[in-house]
């Protein structure tokens, strides 16, 4: 066996820098950034997302993916059936479901299509074009709920023949957009045209709605109503930033410092449960904005724009040959053994017998010279 001063922490520090247990292994406590305010719109399409559900099962018309556009400000929910997700086609849908019906968005948040087709369209039609960082959905978070709602109305309907999806698309989309959306307290319909939609239901009950008299009347109902969807999106939006907020810990990485990045995807013929965690390690070249990270590899030239909560700070491997070495012990510093014995003992060790031998006449424990009359009934006889 061996010893040398701080042995337990440079052990300790060696294992936690281990290259193989850092790709492997998680965090002790995994880091939650606080979620990010996003400047509310101020009129519908102003600020749009659109994101890509699929592959489901294929149509007898050769459908696998679902296109879906959500207008941030009204809610209101564009989508299409897509037999492929190029660029090409991804920007005929744009134009088709979202321009020819509402007009230019005024933005449009993705997450893919980094295409030339799709950036040229988004350039002809004047509308600026940002990303959210991959593998972070709630960056894209309207969209990604409505994905999350359309599969739970999709499975109602269909769990049986799959492959009809298609056709109950349309009345899907209408049903939700028809709908009161909690954030807003309105429907998306009412919200985009000022008056509630006219349903079979309100046929077979035979009422009839308060409807404008005329085109101003309209306009003030479509402008009292923004005023009520602002409101209420900033009392949704400021709920659930104190919600999520509850359990955030960020941790602050510098530029310079060394990061292990989680990644999702695995090699071809490799299991989840025996594969690596994370990748790395990274170098921190700027922090883009309070939760986003520009990135590049140690030994590579790949940069990355990665959220908070992807990362982990990396352990570098402790130098220990570069330590002084420990000074040689002198006879100063030299103790006997049975010195260095009763230090340790303490004022409460054991004596020695010799030392009990050699003890003061009034230390000795001496006995009683009392007479002691035993009970009549022992010396009785019979």
């Amino acid at each position: 066996r061996s010893w040398w001063p701080d042995m337990r922490e440079d052990v300790r520090d060696w294992v936690r820098s281990c290259l193989v247990c850092q790709r492997r292994k998680g965090a002790p406590k995994r880091a939650r950034a606080e979620l990010v305010r996003q400047p509310l719109p101020a009129k519908p399409w102003a600020v749009m997302q659109l994101d890509i559900k699929g592959p489901l099962p294929v149509t007898e018309s050769g459908k696998r993916y679902i296109i879906c556009f959500v207008d941030t400000f009204s809610k209101w929910v564009e989508a299409a059936a897509l037999s492929q997700i190029d660029a090409t086609t991804v920007a005929e849908a744009l134009v088709t479901c979202v321009v020819l019906r509402h007009g230019v968005p005024g933005s449009c948040t993705r997450t893919k299509f980094e295409a030339e087709v799709f950036k040229q369209t988004c350039a002809l039609l004047g509308a600026e074009k940002s990303r959210t960082s991959p593998f972070h959905p709630s960056g894209n978070g309207n969209v990604e709920r409505f994905n999350r709602t359309l599969g739970n109305m999709l499975s109602a309907f269909c769990s049986e023949n799959q492959a009809s999806w298609d056709a109950l698309l349309p009345y899907v989309v209408w049903a939700y957009s028809s709908s009161e959306h909690s954030s807003t307290g309105e429907s998306p319909f009412k919200v985009l045209r000022g008056i509630e939609p006219r349903l079979p239901v309100d046929l077979a009950l035979g009422g009839q709605r308060d409807q404008p008299q005329d085109c101003a009347d309209l306009q003030a109902r479509i402008r009292r109503g923004f005023q009520v969807v602002r409101a209420h999106l900033h009392t949704a939006q400021k709920s659930q930033h104190e919600f999520y907020n509850l359990g955030a810990e960020t941790t602050d990485f510098k530029t310079g410092d060394r990061v292990m990045l989680t990644h999702h995807a695995m090699k071809r013929g490799q299991c989840k449960s025996l594969s690596s965690r994370w990748s790395g390690p990274f170098i921190v070249l700027k922090k883009v904005s309070p939760v986003n990270y520009r990135l590049q590899a140690v030994n590579g030239r790949r940069r990355l724009l990665v959220h908070h909560d992807r990362l982990k700070r990396f352990i570098d491997r402790p130098n220990l040959s570069g330590r002084p070495p420990a000074k040689p012990a002198t006879e100063d510093d030299c103790q006997s053994v049975e010195d260095a014995a009763g230090q340790l003992a303490g004022p409460d060790a054991w004596e020695p017998l010799r030392n009990l031998d050699a003890a003061e006449p009034g230390n000795t424990v001496r006995r009683s010279g009392r007479q002691r009359r035993r009970p009549d009934f022992y010396t009785a006889t019979c």
